[in-house]
């Protein structure tokens, strides 16, 4: 190593020898003089480093930034930050313990919301232990609602409403909570089947929040209820396509003739829209995701008379000529639906569209699937298949089984144009047809 100076990173340090420290008029000592000085300036105490006045210092508001301070304790006040870090628990910060405070507020206004004051009063009582157990599962709930059942839930834009409307409107609807809470532990068990004691949870939510909703349906809807009351008609229907039944015979398509299904869960949002007038329709919080279920030139909400747009196939197989509409023929509106809807990349970002058949079922064509009649059942096997596009965890079991049991109920039948539509269906849900079956073996 040279004797005159040491290398480190790159920067030559000059070296000074004893000899050097007396002879103070060198020139190598004026030279370490002038490395070594660094002019007077004010230190920072505090975390801001210009002249830490406050609320702000004068650097600051010149720049347009925002002065922080690290604390406003003085520096010297005989502790270090290290003994101040070691004394200092996460639950001993004020910012801890308002959280913790925020979250029991938060879980008791549920619980109060959700139970009788005096049925809390006793209980609490008798075993407040109790109410404290309720509360936990109630924010657990809710919790994981918010952060993650709502990315879950339909198209972004209905997404986007869950999130920031319909949850705060939670905290002052009951059966809006319920329902919410139902479909929060129903998201629970689909992550962890194994979870089986949640279903009773479920079950008692799901029934609690379909009774407040028919008890404030018997009175009129005004403004200041209709966004709960659309709300929780929306939790519903989500909460009746939830299911757990896979096997092919469990289905309405086998039960007696008008057997009460889950398609008429819709009905409800039918009792509540009409309820107000038109400017109530479009300030009610849901009104941007009943407009994504159509475009600006209404292609989903088109009624048109006559066969134009409608597939050949379907055209021979339902009777359909150029002057059939919706008063003549019941197959009609269902298919200028369908046949829209065949046209989009079937997706979660297409699902406002998607739903929107759904509102097609009623009327005739309603009480032709009641009857089980075979032509009806195909057009709602073709939607079933659209739908087994979408990945949805709480709509996924219930399309591809109910798609399933059609393609079942439909495979042997007389008809061989129904047969033959019936392969799309069937390769959408992998439900294997008698007639591929058999073709399969004849190939062997």
């Amino acid at each position: 190593m040279n004797n005159s100076s040491d290398s480190f990173a790159g920067i030559v340090v000059p070296e000074r020898s004893s000899g050097d420290t007396e002879r103070g008029d060198s020139s190598d000592e004026q030279t370490w003089s002038r490395l070594r000085s660094r002019r007077p300036h004010v230190k920072s105490r505090l975390g801001c480093v210009c002249d830490e006045a406050r609320p702000a210092c004068k650097r600051c508001v010149r720049y347009g930034a925002a002065c922080t301070y690290t604390t406003t304790e003085p520096a010297a006040q005989g502790r270090s930050r290290a003994s101040l870090m070691q004394n200092q628990s996460p639950s001993s910060s004020p910012g801890a313990e308002m959280f913790s405070m925020s979250l029991a507020s938060t879980a008791e206004s549920i619980t109060t919301l959700l139970h009788p004051s005096t049925a809390l009063a006793a209980l609490r009582e008798r075993n407040p232990s109790v109410i404290a157990k309720v509360n936990e599962q109630y924010l657990k709930a809710v919790h994981h609602f918010s952060l993650f059942t709502t990315h879950t839930l339909g198209s972004p834009v209905a997404r986007h409403i869950i999130r920031t409307k319909v949850l705060p409107i939670s905290f002052t609807s009951s059966h809006l909570m319920h329902g919410l809470i139902a479909v929060s532990i129903a998201h629970l068990r689909n992550l962890n089947p194994s979870h089986n004691s949640g279903v009773y949870s479920e079950l008692y939510h799901w029934q609690r929040a379909l009774s407040g909703f028919q008890h404030e349906l018997q009175s009129p809807i005004t403004r200041e209820n209709a966004d709960s009351m659309v709300s929780t008609c929306m939790v519903l229907t989500i909460l009746a396509y939830i299911s757990d039944e896979t096997s092919i015979d469990g289905s309405w398509v086998f039960g007696p003739a008008q057997t009460t299904n889950w398609l008429y869960t819709r009905a409800g949002l039918d009792g509540v829209l009409p309820s107000y007038d038109e400017d109530g329709r479009r300030s009610n919080i849901w009104a941007p995701v009943l407009e994504d279920g159509d475009d600006f030139r209404g292609t989903f909400s088109d009624e048109r008379p006559g066969i134009e747009d409608i597939p050949p196939a379907f055209v021979e197989l339902c009777d359909l000529t150029p002057t059939s509409d919706v008063t003549n023929n019941p197959y009609q509106l269902p298919l200028r639906t369908l046949s829209a809807l065949l046209k989009l990349e079937h997706s979660s970002a297409t699902f406002g569209k998607l739903v929107v058949f759904v509102g097609r079922v009623d009327g005739e064509y309603c009480d032709l699937l009641q009857r089980h009649d075979p032509r009806a059942l195909l057009i709602l096997s073709y939607w079933f298949a659209m739908m087994c596009a979408v990945d949805q965890w709480w709509v996924h079991a219930r399309v591809h089984s109910e798609c399933a049991r059609i393609c079942r109920f439909l495979e042997r039948n007389e008809d061989p144009r129904i047969v033959e539509l019936l392969e799309v269906p069937a390769k959408a849900c992998g439900y294997a047809l008698f007639s591929q079956s058999q073709e399969e073996k004849l190939e062997l």
